[in-house]
């Protein structure tokens, strides 16, 4: 009977790693890691403070190196503490600074383009950074980039710069910033426009390497009718 027992119990215990396993879920021994993760994010920025959501849902389950905290001072935000090679990586800088950031952009561009008015867009081609409570500066210096910029120029009567001129334009910054750029511009009559399906055109900006365009193209809306066309093409310097 006692034989029965420890073997029934034994049975239970490997049944419930397989289903672990094969599940994709993140046992008791991987939360309480995570959780130190995000204890070490509350030692760290000490003016927030952070609750432990769980593991991030996967497409093959429950993600053991990847942790969801929230944040009491940005509650609409879903913070990421990830172990990546051994290194603790989080998005939290980026959400912090974001709004401050999209106003640097917006401000680098002042008085670039001909037009009623502008807006931009900051995103980051890479949102995580070390758990370091960097200051603005320095989150400035070490984690932002041009690397995934919009901006849209708005004329309400559809007198924008011709392509030349824009696409010079764009080369012109991507020089300037001196760093890999990736940029979209959009020609818009209204500041409620879709900025890809409103606009009269658009420009798209990209490198892969510093000091080199790959490409910067146009596609134009005529209607119903879209082109698109290659303005410059492996441009260095």
């Amino acid at each position: 009977m006692c034989n029965h027992i420890r073997k029934t119990g034994s049975l239970g215990v490997i049944l419930c790693l397989m289903l672990t396993l094969f599940s994709g879920c993140v046992g008791s021994a991987g939360r309480a890691k995570q959780k130190k993760w995000v204890e070490k994010m509350n030692k760290t920025f000490k003016k927030d403070e952070f609750t432990y959501s769980g593991p991030q849902s996967g497409e093959f389950g429950q993600e053991p190196s990847v942790a969801v905290a929230k944040s009491k001072k940005f509650p609409k935000n879903t913070i990421i503490v990830k172990e990546l090679n051994g290194e603790l990586l989080t998005n939290y800088n980026f959400i912090r600074y974001h709004d401050d950031a999209e106003d640097y952009v917006y401000e680098y561009f002042d008085g670039e383009f001909e037009c009623d008015s502008y807006e931009v867009k900051y995103y980051a081609n890479n949102e995580f950074g070390p758990i370091i409570d960097y200051s603005f500066d320095e989150y400035m210096d070490e984690l932002f980039s041009f690397n995934r910029v919009s901006i849209a120029l708005i004329s309400e009567d559809g007198d924008f710069p011709s392509d030349e001129e824009l696409a010079g334009k764009l080369l012109a910054i991507a020089k300037d910033r001196d760093e890999i750029c990736d940029i979209s511009l959009y020609c818009i009559k209204d500041e409620e426009d879709d900025w890809v399906l409103d606009s009269v055109k658009y420009f798209k900006l990209y490198m892969k390497e510093e000091r080199k365009v790959q490409h910067i193209q146009i596609t134009r809306h005529n209607g119903k009718k879209t082109e698109h066309d290659t303005l410059m093409e492996n441009v260095t310097w």
